[in-house]
């Protein structure tokens, strides 16, 4: 695992009880291997732009929540490595955390070109978008 996967992973660990929700999504935003922001989701809150791409739940991913606290700022979004991570509670084991479609599509339109996510058996993967 690399420097940047390795911090993600660290970082989702000690922030496992911040979810609002029984599965334990992260996003992070990375400049230079240093994460510049996080997210993650919320079962019990919503979001206008949930509506808009359609997600399948009234519930705010982990990729709506960073954009909405770097304000979808998509000159950042840019220059910026995404990364997902989905952590399995009782072991802290990596799970698949790759993007729904809605998140696929939430994440081109704000100019997202790549996301790096964590899958099972504690795997990396790396999804580029067109």
């Amino acid at each position: 695992m690399n420097n940047k996967l390795q911090k993600a992973y660290d970082l989702a660990c000690s922030l496992i009880e911040l979810p609002n929700s029984r599965k334990k999504h992260f996003s992070f935003l990375f400049i230079r291997n240093k994460p510049i922001q996080i997210g993650f989701n919320d079962s019990y809150k919503s979001h206008p732009l949930g509506s808009k791409f359609k997600t399948r739940y009234s519930s705010i991913h982990s990729e709506l929540d960073l954009l909405k606290k770097i304000d979808f700022d998509t000159d950042l979004l840019r220059v910026a490595d995404f990364v997902n991570v989905r952590l399995i509670p009782t072991t802290l084991e990596l799970a698949t955390s790759r993007p729904c479609a809605y998140c696929i599509d939430l994440l081109t339109y704000y100019g997202v070109k790549k996301v790096t996510y964590s899958t099972a058996n504690n795997h990396w993967c790396e999804e580029i978008f067109r």
